[in-house]
């Protein structure tokens, strides 16, 4: 199982850049709709992700995805004029986990598709605060041969959220042997049983001890 962290906010959009997020948030990749840049300009086109949470001991890849495209004065899947290109990198905050791909001569629609490295999966402290990158520089020239970029889709795959399981049998040394120790608690009387826990990740749970 996986889940996925989409555009849920745009966190900066340049000047000559045109649309939003809610163009390319989608859950299956289509080109229906789409941001982009006008021809010939430069700029970064930054979104925040949502939908997710720390997996802690989710086991899995961590996958980019994309699709973008050159763009001649708004039309996406330009292949003539000069050319374009596009970046694709992973922040957190104002700090780079990865740079998936750069494109350096963009045309048709694209598949960008990029897999962490482990130091980079690593890095990811805060799970609210994963924004994707995208540089762009349009293609110069002359008037009708200049042209910009498009993106219609973008998400990062994660493994689901799996807490630690509870694995083995707790126990405590008797001064000869280790022996099954159980969770009890002094309540000045008598020693009562108490259910173990574990955090969650947003609480305590209890954890199933049974034969413990």
């Amino acid at each position: 199982m996986a889940q996925f962290a989409r555009p849920t906010s745009d966190v900066t959009i340049p000047t000559g850049f045109n649309g939003t997020y809610v163009s390319i948030d989608e859950t299956t990749a289509s080109d229906a709709d789409f941001v982009y840049s006008n021809d010939n300009t430069n700029g970064t086109y930054e979104t925040l992700l949502g939908g997710v949470v720390d997996p802690v001991d989710g086991v899995g890849s961590y996958t980019i995805r994309a699709r973008v495209s050159r763009c001649d004065t708004s039309v996406p899947n330009s292949t003539t004029g000069t050319s374009a290109s596009i970046g694709v990198a992973l922040y957190q905050g104002a700090t780079l986990i990865a740079t998936a791909r750069a494109v350096s001569s963009v045309a048709a629609w694209i598949n960008v598709s990029y897999s962490l490295t482990t130091p980079e999966i690593n890095s990811i402290t805060n799970y609210s605060d994963l924004r994707l990158q995208f540089q762009y520089s349009g293609g110069g020239g002359s008037t009708t041969n200049r042209r910009g970029v498009a993106i219609s889709f973008a998400e990062i795959e994660i493994p689901d959220f799996v807490a630690a399981a509870f694995q083995g049998i707790l126990k405590r040394w008797n001064g000869s042997a280790w022996v099954k120790a159980k969770n009890k608690n002094w309540n000045g009387s008598a020693w009562e049983q108490k259910p173990l826990k574990r955090w969650t990740g947003t609480e305590w749970a209890e954890v199933d001890a049974t034969g413990i």
